[in-house]
């Protein structure tokens, strides 16, 4: 998993086909209780496995029950090193949001 910095209050956790869904879920709660917003972008299919996991174990986590996490799905394309590729964008809000 990379993050990227977004601006100053809202950063991407890329998750790769490797990802350990318990570490990036570690992420998801870390961004959602310090800026109240996790976006997670996968390309493939192993990735975004990894992704929606990591999105479903977050959400159990007790420290996170008052939020009430839910998820949005976006289509992205962004630029690999010149190429063109389709993402899948995870954004993950607390409820009220």
């Amino acid at each position: 998993m990379n993050v990227s910095p977004v601006t100053m209050d809202r950063q991407i956790l890329k998750v790769a086909h490797d990802s350990k869904a318990s570490r990036v879920a570690g992420a998801i709660a870390g961004a959602l209780k310090q800026t109240g917003i996790a976006e997670l972008q996968a390309i493939n299919e192993r990735a975004i496995h990894a992704a929606v996991r990591a999105v479903a174990i977050a959400s159990k986590f007790p420290d996170l029950a008052e939020l009430d996490p839910v998820c949005r799905v976006e289509l992205d394309v962004v630029d690999l090193s010149g190429c063109l590729e389709q993402v899948v964008k995870l954004i993950v809000t607390p409820k009220s949001r």
